[in-house]
This record gives structure tokens, C-alpha cells and sequence, in this order.
């Protein structure tokens, strides 16, 4: 199991509608920070292929600038 944070910063206007879109990807939770543009996603995949098909889902999502990763923990 793989389990990962990250940032996520969106174009400016287009947190809410990031925040929808993230929500419906399949193996994370997101939360919108308060004060800030920003979105907090904790994502725990099965696999490294499961992992890969989540960030390759995440990197199409429109309104994303950009996210960084926070932590992982993988455990084997």
C-alpha cells in the first residue's frame, strides 16, 4: 500500500471546480484550504500501476498549475 500528500495549487478562479473534479477520482480524499487557493490531497493507492494511473488522472485534471508532493509512506 502506498500512501502519499500532496499539494495541489490551481489556476487562479479554479479551485472549486479542481476540488469537484479531484473528488471524483477514484483512490484520494481532497480538502480546500480555508484562506488559501490551495487543495490538500491524500491518495492511497494498492500498487505502484495503481499509483501511476493516479497521477497520470491527476496531471490531466484542467485548472491544475501545478502540486507537490508532501510525504509518502510505502508499505512492502
Amino acid at each position: 500500500m502506498v500512501i502519499k500528500s500532496y499539494l495541489v495549487f490551481p489556476l487562479q478562479g479554479q479551485k472549486n471546480e479542481l476540488q469537484k473534479q479531484i473528488e471524483h477520482l477514484k483512490w484520494c480524499e481532497v480538502v480546500a484550504a480555508e484562506n488559501k487557493e490551495l487543495l490538500v490531497i491524500v491518495a492511497e493507492t494498492e500498487s505502484d500501476e495503481d499509483e501511476k494511473n493516479f497521477l497520470e488522472e491527476l496531471n490531466n485534471l484542467k485548472g491544475l498549475q501545478h502540486y507537490s508532493l508532501v510525504s509518502g509512506f510505502n508499505e512492502k
